[in-house]
């Protein structure tokens, strides 16, 4: 009994762990804009809409004899057209959130490098040396994935307690007073990039292969820790700076909580986005050599230098690109799920542990609230 307490807790961590990531540091900056009111509100939802979209799949992936990830699941309902989308939807997905991660890294290691040593050079050459540091670790591999994935929720959670002790009687109510409801839609898309979990689902498939009928529930305690952990991280930082929280959050935060807290809290934030750099661009590497059959050269080259053909390209708007990939995977993963739920349903094969009791229409309706936010953000991206 003790041992599976242990397996279903190390379950529910992988998912936090999955979920914890950059799109943590610009979440007070598009609630503050959004209001804080208004922005806890969708914040619930959108919650929501993403948990619809993690029980779906865990369906499926019940009702599904085999363990498989996401491409090959696509591939047993749709055939090779399925696994085809996916595989490019994980390529386009992997792609942009590297670029996300040379915006975020460069900023903090400019930050840090000014504080530290008065040093003030071009953002750009920051960029340049997140690189150098990260791509030499993409070629041989990563080993343990999954340590990697823990040191750097470590990381993160250790920022928001950081930041939230500091911020203690500093925090200014009429920083709460602002509402810009015509700022959901971008909200929403930073949203849901810092929600998304698809991927650890078939990661704790496997890790609680004893337990499946637990399966859901490790995933929504996982989601409600995440949710409070955001909150305290959005309040904090709104609370004490109101509409001066920048993009990347954690930038000129010294002035109010302190030197060191800032220098910290920027210094564990890089170490955790380099992490991620580098465990998103080993897989992806990893995924074109494989699944794309890319020569290892090749597969190592597009997996880094792709990113920074788009950020050389002028393509370096944090909140816009992580934004819009947020709402991309929303549209693209709930017509997916939707699709590949009703075929599982007729064709599965296994009776499931566990069983979405939604009406099917509900999700027709996910879908196009993920589309109008995707046309959106389009729309604002490249005005």
């Amino acid at each position: 009994m003790k041992n599976q307490k242990k397996v279903f807790l190390y379950a529910t961590a992988t998912v936090i762990g999955y979920i914890m990531g950059a799109g943590l540091f610009g979440l007070p900056y598009v609630m503050q804009r959004l209001g804080f009111i208004p922005g806890v509100f969708f914040l619930t939802l959108v919650t929501i809409l993403t948990l619809i979209n993690c029980l779906n799949l865990i369906e499926i992936m019940l009702r599904t004899p085999g363990a498989y990830y996401f491409p090959n699941l696509a591939k047993i309902y749709l055939g090779w057209p399925g696994k085809l989308l996916q595989l490019i939807s994980l390529c386009v997905g992997g792609l942009g959130a590297i670029l996300a991660y040379y915006i975020l890294g460069g900023v903090f290691l400019k930050t840090n490098t000014e504080n530290l040593f008065n040093l003030d050079l071009p953002t750009y050459v920051y960029v340049l040396i997140f690189i150098a540091l990260g791509i030499f670790l993409i070629w041989k591999g990563v080993e343990d994935l999954g340590r990697a994935e823990l040191i750097m929720t470590g990381l993160l959670i250790g920022i928001i307690i950081l930041i939230l002790m500091a911020s203690l009687g500093q925090v200014n109510l009429r920083n709460f007073g602002n509402t810009n409801l015509n700022q959901f839609f971008p909200a929403a898309g930073v949203m849901l990039f810092a929600l998304d979990s698809i991927g650890s689902l078939f990661i704790i498939k496997q890790i609680l292969k004893k337990q499946k009928k637990n399966l859901a529930q490790s995933v929504l305690i996982a989601y409600a820790l995440v949710f409070v952990l955001l909150l305290f991280f959005s309040f904090s930082l709104i609370g004490v700076y109101g509409a001066a929280v920048q993009q990347e959050a954690l930038i000129g935060i010294g002035d109010k909580l302190g030197r060191f807290v800032e220098i910290t809290a920027v210094g564990f934030g890089f170490l955790a986005v380099f992490s991620s750099f580098v465990v998103v661009g080993a897989s992806l590497k990893n995924t074109l050599i494989c699944d794309f059959k890319i020569n290892n050269k090749i597969a190592w080259l597009i997996a880094w230098a792709l990113p920074l053909g788009l950020y050389l390209a002028g393509i370096d708007n944090f909140i816009a690109v992580i934004s819009l990939l947020g709402v991309f995977f929303g549209v693209f993963n709930s017509i997916l799920i939707t699709v590949l739920l009703k075929k599982a349903r007729l064709k599965g094969k296994r009776r499931p542990e566990f069983h979405v009791n939604l009406p099917y229409w509900l999700n027709y309706l996910l879908i196009g609230f993920f589309i109008i936010g995707f046309l959106s953000q389009v729309k604002s991206f490249f005005s």
